[in-house]
């Protein structure tokens, strides 16, 4: 749906899955949390990171559920 919604073709959203993948490994390597009294509070490359996840996560043909593994 989201594909036909923005009229790409097929090899377009795989491009699209592949960028997403190769950005969330990129930001996995680089996410971290800081912690207070508060609680944890992510840097920038942990929210891009679960940015791309969540894409991911509603992408169609993407997987059912990003886990870091692109197998």
């Amino acid at each position: 749906m989201i594909g036909r919604m923005l009229k790409i073709s097929e090899a377009e959203r795989n491009d699209i899955v592949e960028a997403l993948v190769q950005a969330a490994e990129y930001f996995d390597n680089r996410a971290d949390a800081d912690g207070d009294s508060e609680g944890f509070h992510p840097n920038a490359e942990m929210k891009l990171q679960m940015l791309c996840e969540a894409a991911l996560e509603v992408l169609p043909g993407s997987g059912a559920h990003w886990d870091g593994d692109r197998s």
